[in-house]
């Protein structure tokens, strides 16, 4: 048997469903202030992360340049002798310069790139130093691994950038005795910073990228494929290697 609705009834009805309808209304006016809340804080995080990378890019600029007098050097042994006699900074600073530096500057002069060439390392050189020795991955144990890298400090940014120019085509050759303890060639590059070296690094394991390499501490680099060889530069450490490739596709002509 059907329950008979009265009015009474009918108007409790109506009224519990109004008291729903207000919660509901409630309820939906908080969410609408919690998405809202949410909306603001997201954007303000997305600042954050932008003025965060620009103070990072900032600090990394300033970094590089600060190391803009310097060079890193590859395969060049000091022996522990020299270092006993001259002290370590400065048994790093002769052998670079008389090994390396010297004959460079020389062939750079001959060339008419300089007047003179510094006399001795110490009017050329302000500081040398040694890194950690690193083995690197895969080397063979029984193998030499060659000698750890060094880093010297120009008086002069001239004097440092006429090295880098004339390198590829004067750099010296290791000796017999070098050679059979693991420095099968000599190598300069650029003191980059942690962040670039390790930009620069991808960048060259990439198949997208055909050349790269590093000027007065700016990464550039050539697109695989690119007949016109056109060179990109890249403008912030801190973007990804698919933010790096498809602005350098757009900005392609």
């Amino acid at each position: 048997m059907a329950e008979e609705i009265t009015l009474e009834k009918l108007f409790l009805l109506v009224k519990d469903n109004q008291e729903i309808l207000k919660k509901l209304q409630a309820k939906s006016e908080q969410v609408d202030l919690l998405i809202s809340k949410v909306n603001t804080l997201e954007t303000k995080v997305e600042q954050l992360q932008k003025e965060t990378k620009e103070l990072l890019g900032n600090v990394n600029d300033r970094e590089q340049y600060a190391r803009s007098w310097s060079i890193r050097i590859n395969g060049l042994s000091v022996s522990k002798e020299d270092e006993e006699k001259f002290g370590k900074d400065r048994a790093v600073m002769k052998k670079a310069y008389d090994k390396i530096l010297k004959p460079i500057l020389v062939a750079a002069k001959e060339e008419g790139a300089l007047e003179t060439v510094p006399a001795s390392y110490y009017n050329l050189l302000e500081n040398g130093h040694k890194l950690p020795f690193i083995k690197r991955p895969g080397a063979s144990p029984s193998k030499p691994s060659g000698p750890p890298a060094i880093i010297v400090r120009f008086s002069s940014r001239f004097m440092r950038n006429t090295v880098l120019r004339h390198k590829k085509k004067h750099m010296p050759i290791p000796s017999i005795a070098e050679v059979a303890g693991g420095s099968s060639k000599y190598s300069i590059y650029e003191d980059l910073t942690k962040a670039n070296f390790n930009l620069l690094r991808s960048l060259i394991g990439d198949t997208r990228f055909s050349k790269c390499w590093s000027v007065d501490g700016k990464i550039r680099f050539i697109l695989d494929g690119d007949l016109s060889n056109r060179i990109h530069v890249v403008h912030s450490v801190h973007q990804s290697l698919d933010e790096i490739f498809n602005s350098s596709k757009i900005t392609k002509k």
